[in-house]
């Protein structure tokens, strides 16, 4: 990711701490609460973590959380947070790009990628998921939220209608290119989600995918 992205980044998570809000996302949640984690250790990993809303919350779950983000205010807030919270010595919070990062093979139970691979050219992107393909074990799921070419904000991003988060979006996806990017998975299930966002002082209209990617198993 490009220098300038990054100070972007520092700046906003130093306006605003509490980042995108503090609530875990709700296709985070609904997954989770619908599925059984039998196998301990339970690990996961937060690839563009922010201020670690859904780190948290998988922590709170069982999990011990592997948290990256290239933001070094991003990582502070998380690590002030879980300080402030008493939470638990499960969240290694890393400060890293996550395009470059090495990350140990067959490792993780669950990876999400909420709103980062779409934040990347394609070539970067596509190296990604192979990473996290690697760094799955057999069987793990991979939960990734993408802004969708349909977003109004990402198709207007040169007027004022676009919200100051779309500019960050370089690589917005199609179904098929969704599909085509996750062609080395089983799509569990794939969804595209229109709804109003109050996040930057107003409201405004988002479409995003949303798709659950499981390595194969064998």
């Amino acid at each position: 990711m490009k220098r300038d992205n990054v100070c972007s980044f520092d700046s906003f998570y130093s306006s605003h701490p509490m980042g995108f809000g503090t609530q875990p996302s709700k296709f985070v949640v609904n997954w989770i609460e619908k599925n059984e984690f039998t196998r301990p250790p339970r690990k996961a990993l937060d690839l563009g973590c922010g201020n670690g809303r859904n780190a948290f919350f998988l922590e709170q779950s069982g999990f011990a959380v592997v948290a990256i983000d290239i933001s070094s205010q991003a990582i502070m807030n998380l690590r002030a947070a879980a300080k402030a919270a008493h939470a638990r010595q499960n969240i290694a919070a890393v400060c890293a790009d996550a395009c470059s990062i090495s990350l140990p093979q067959n490792e993780f139970d669950i990876a999400l990628a909420y709103t980062l691979i779409d934040h990347i050219e394609r070539p970067l992107a596509d190296s990604l998921i192979a990473k996290i393909l690697h760094s799955l074990k057999p069987g793990g799921h991979f939960l990734v939220t993408v802004y969708s070419d349909n977003d109004p904000s990402v198709r207007s991003l040169h007027n004022s209608t676009a919200s100051p988060s779309s500019f960050w979006i370089k690589n917005p996806y199609s179904r098929d290119d969704l599909f085509s990017a996750f062609s080395n998975f089983n799509i569990m299930s794939h969804k595209e989600i229109d709804f109003e966002d109050n996040n930057h002082d107003y409201v405004h209209r988002h479409v995003m995918h949303q798709i659950i990617a499981q390595k194969p198993a064998h």
